[in-house]
């Protein structure tokens, strides 16, 4: 049961909510993830995050602040902005 509440409360989520691994690579994304990149889930899931979503001009900095991210196991407080890449090229801030 609590894992069902979990998985309704991320895919609901007005935000976008994105699992990555040690490897970058997109083990999950919610609803509004999928559709603020203008791709279907399983479009994006087991691509790497940053070389397939980040601008170019942001990659290595988004690179470092996950590994930071994951090696602190998710203690800091917050989260991680910067410019994604739709499907159509368009860079934009995530809602």
């Amino acid at each position: 049961a609590e894992r069902n509440r979990a998985r309704l409360y991320f895919e609901t989520a007005a935000n976008i909510l994105v699992v990555i691994d040690s490897d970058r690579k997109v083990q999950m994304i919610n609803r509004a993830g999928a559709d603020a990149l203008g791709l279907p889930a399983s479009d994006i899931v087991h691509r790497d995050w940053c070389d397939s979503f980040v601008p170019t001009s942001h990659r290595a900095t988004v690179a470092h602040d996950i590994g930071e991210w994951l090696e602190d196991r998710g203690k800091a407080s917050g989260g991680i902005e910067y410019p994604l890449v739709r499907s159509d090229g368009e860079q934009r801030l995530a809602p």
